[in-house]
């Protein structure tokens, strides 16, 4: 088995402008619960923010009350401070036992031609063996987070993976060693490749590369990248247009490699 590096998990959905702040700390609750779901140890409790010295335990029935008033001044007060809406937000939280995990919450929905939305759960680097050692646990957590969140895309993030062979760009799907990807925002074709696609609630579906995780995560080695740029290459957004045509550097790298 080679060397667990550091890896989180990222959840995006589209920026939605009618979530409320209610709504959006609901979700925020259930992100914690699910959480503990999968890793119960050092998981059952949680702070929000930097500085907070409030303890939310999981357990607690009021749990999404007593984060609405953390995620409220989170938000772009100069554009929501009269409104209930979510909109612009940002929360980061973290669980207060050890090992734990720090999750950080960002939308921007402002109207204005640009948004974006997402969630990123980063282990610590302690906890980084357990993708390897528990996978169906860390794959279930983000199927969960990206229920709650009514995600178009989540992925075991990887920064070499992201930024290196998916060759990322806002508004495209990311690849990796486990992807759940919802048909509305993109298809893609997977007959022939090495994994396993699995269906997952809320209309997503998973897919889940057959190499090892911790392999995948050596950035001084290529485990699994064949399988990415097909998967990256053979994929359909929404509006018709492959990726490779929405994504002018996968574009430029796959033809330099004379595979696109």
């Amino acid at each position: 088995m080679s060397r667990m590096d550091e890896w989180e998990v990222w959840v995006e959905w589209q920026a939605r402008s009618d979530w409320t702040v209610d709504d959006g700390a609901r979700r925020v609750a259930e992100s914690m619960r699910a959480v503990h779901r999968s890793f119960p140890d050092g998981n059952g409790a949680f702070k929000a923010g930097v500085t907070s010295k409030q303890i939310l335990s999981v357990d607690d029935p009021d749990l999404a009350r007593r984060v609405a008033p953390k995620l409220r001044p989170s938000r772009n007060r100069s554009l929501f401070a009269g409104s209930d809406l979510l909109g612009d937000a940002h929360l980061s939280f973290s669980s207060v036992g050890p090992p734990g995990v720090y999750m950080h919450l960002s939308q921007l929905a402002t109207g204005r031609g640009f948004s974006e939305a997402r969630l990123e759960l980063k282990m610590w680097p302690v906890c980084s063996p357990v993708l390897a050692e528990q996978p169906e646990h860390v794959i279930a957590l983000m199927a969960d987070l990206a229920a709650i969140w009514q995600a178009r895309n989540a992925w075991i993030d990887m920064t070499h993976v992201r930024q290196g062979w998916n060759l990322w760009s806002n508004g495209c799907p990311v690849f990796g060693w486990a992807t759940w990807l919802h048909p509305a925002f993109s298809t893609v074709d997977t007959s022939g490749l090495d994994v396993d696609v699995r269906a997952g609630a809320g209309g997503g579906g998973l897919i889940v590369l057959r190499v090892d995780p911790a392999g995948m995560s050596d950035r001084k080695r290529a485990v699994g990248k064949d399988v990415i740029r097909s998967l990256a290459s053979r994929a359909i957004l929404s509006d018709g247009r492959s990726l490779v045509e929405a994504n002018e550097r996968l574009r430029h790298a796959l033809a330099a490699e004379g595979t696109g």
